[in-house]
């Protein structure tokens, strides 16, 4: 006997932009970060957070960017950024 659990998942698409001015201003050790203003979308907040010397070693010298679920519950979600 087997049993199927199904899950219904709302599609909604939704979206916001946030600008970082001065780029060549901001700490550019691997790690350092600046993150955009907290937005509510679809009951969740969300950030952008760059590191413009990278996240880590691997990304050293290479600006890294990142859609940041700031809220605690799991989610799932797909993203597009333009730079």
């Amino acid at each position: 006997m087997s049993t199927a659990v199904e899950t219904k998942m709302k599609r909604t698409e939704v979206s916001f932009t946030s600008t970082f001015v001065g780029l060549s201003g901001y700490p550019d050790s691997v790690g350092s970060y600046t993150s955009s203003p907290t937005v509510e979308l679809e009951d969740r907040f969300w950030s952008i957070r760059i590191y413009p010397g990278g996240v880590d070693q691997e990304s050293k010298g290479h600006l890294s960017c990142f859609v940041v679920c700031e809220s605690p519950e799991t989610t799932r979600a797909s993203f597009r950024i333009s730079v």
